[in-house]
């Protein structure tokens, strides 16, 4: 499976693409230049209602509650938490504008996620290593699972993530990318902050 820039997997020989339908939920293993068709077949299924956009950023080590540090020097922390942004009444247009600016630092960022919703609470985002996941009544969960099988992903019912795949010894890299331009997830939201984009809260991560 094609991983995004931003992760590295140790056996990712064993991740194959796969969609996994459960009670109100769907998870796929997707590969990384599909992210964003399957993207789009959720907007092309929500095509003319208000919409909203969220991303999710790891919080500053200064909001965390340091508890010590590790042999390597690595800092630990009382628990991990994220930032979730939100962009809300947009429409799809509005979402494909953003996606023809900065889709390759959306896909390829490590560290973060990002997705769209919808009123009724239907949701559509794509997480680390990845994963992209459909949140749907469940009566809704077959319509949701055609924007895979559009993409040639097909249903299973073992999904292996990357997440099965970790060990002490082998665990998953991720990392900020970059575009060529320097460009980073954060200049993403600090350009949406300026089309109405606002920190809602912070989740336990």
């Amino acid at each position: 499976m094609q991983m995004i820039k931003g992760a590295k997997v140790p056996a990712a020989e064993r991740l194959k693409e796969g969609y996994l339908v459960e009670e109100r939920r769907i998870t796929a293993n997707v590969d990384a230049d599909k992210i964003l068709p399957i993207m789009e077949g959720f907007l092309a299924r929500n095509e003319d209602i208000p919409l909203f956009f969220f991303i999710e950023t790891p919080c500053h080590i200064s909001e965390e509650t340091v508890v010590g540090k590790a042999e390597n020097g690595a800092v630990l922390t009382q628990g991990q938490h994220k930032v979730v942004w939100y962009l809300d009444g947009i429409s799809a247009k509005t979402v494909r504008e953003i996606f023809g600016y900065v889709s390759d630092i959306l896909v390829h960022d490590g560290l973060s996620a990002f997705g769209i919703g919808n009123p009724v609470g239907e949701e559509i985002g794509k997480y680390k290593y990845n994963i992209v996941q459909v949140f749907c009544r469940e009566e809704r969960t077959q319509k949701y699972a055609l924007i895979f099988e559009e993409q040639g992903i097909p249903e299973t019912r073992n999904l292996i993530t990357a997440w099965e795949t970790f060990t002490q010894n082998t665990p998953g890299e991720c990392e900020q990318y970059a575009n060529e331009n320097g460009l980073t997830i954060y200049d993403v939201i600090d350009w949406l902050k300026n089309h109405g984009m606002y920190r809602a809260e912070v989740r336990e991560d």
